[in-house]
């Protein structure tokens, strides 16, 4: 029904209800002919015209909800960065006061109150360490046995050692070696005075952060909240299972979506609850990591 029918409806049906059983006018006041409706005429365009204020009533509901789900979806995004954004200006001190010989020639615990100068300033930092070209704890920023931890096999010190230049890296999920609290850790990578690896600056952030900020959130019944790696690894999820962090969901509409950058709201099944949900997807600015807001 267009928009034009719809005028006219309702200017035929407010010109029977003022006039009842007397025919319309026109501006002339001459009568005219045709324009009273029979009975079963009028309760037709009655119903379109419900008909008609009730989609887009529902039109209006679903463009607030859909756009409600968008800020939702970017100020979690954004509260994520912030943590990122912390913990990064403290590795990019670690790995900037590394590079004086005069702080690494310091006794070691005036060393490490220079070297970690801005470590207080991060938020849910589980722990933040110098790494030398061996993986081996050359200094760190938090107290613990930090000498028995060895990163040489990690995944991370890997791609540092391997890609010089990568800037910000950001590990799968693991469990730290110090509480076996379930962390992410952030890294960049060190080098001499040749642009040689010299190691890398390393710190985490304790999932169970994150998981108490998704928690937060009313989600309502079957809504999700999901933190995710570019190359699919889930972070956090909320509702929260253990067996959810770590699992891969690249095989997911919701990830092809982020990757393919095509559209950051749809509507879809969830791969993980079989539900059909309005999915709402924001990146966490510099770093490779992703948010899904679903709504059902």
């Amino acid at each position: 029904m267009t928009q034009a029918a719809l005028v006219s409806i309702r200017r035929t049906l407010r010109c029977q209800i003022k006039h009842k059983d007397h025919p319309c006018k026109v501006k002339d006041g001459a009568s005219k002919p045709g324009m009273r409706l029979p009975l079963p005429w009028r309760w037709r365009a009655f119903c379109g015209l419900v008909a008609a204020t009730l989609l887009e009533a529902r039109r209006d509901n679903w463009d607030r909800a859909s756009q409600s789900a968008r800020n939702l979806a970017h100020a979690m995004a954004e509260e994520i960065q912030r943590t990122i954004e912390s913990l990064d200006l403290s590795l990019r001190g670690v790995v900037d006061n590394s590079q004086i010989p005069e702080v690494m020639r310091l006794a070691p615990s005036l060393r490490d109150m220079v070297l970690f100068d801005r470590a207080a300033t991060a938020k849910n930092l589980g722990f933040l360490a110098l790494l030398d070209a061996d993986g081996n704890v050359a200094a760190s920023a938090r107290l613990g046995d930090f000498g028995l931890l060895k990163f040489a096999d990690r995944s991370d010190f890997l791609i540092q050692w391997d890609n010089p230049g990568l800037g910000l890296v950001v590990s799968d999920p693991f469990r730290d070696g110090l509480g076996g609290q379930a962390s992410i850790a952030l890294s960049r990578r060190v080098v001499d005075d040749s642009g040689a690896f010299k190691g890398m600056a390393i710190g985490t952030i304790r999932l169970a952060a994150i998981r108490e900020q998704f928690a937060a959130i009313d989600l309502g019944p079957r809504g999700s909240l999901t933190l995710f790696h570019n190359d699919g690894t889930l972070l956090m999820r909320a509702p929260f299972r253990d067996g959810f962090i770590g699992s891969d969901i690249s095989a997911s509409e919701v990830y092809r979506h982020a990757v393919q950058g095509d559209r950051q709201q749809f509507v879809a099944v969830s791969s993980i609850d079989r539900t059909a949900k309005l999915h709402s997807l924001a990146s966490i600015r510099n770093a490779p990591l992703r948010l899904a807001l679903s709504l059902s």
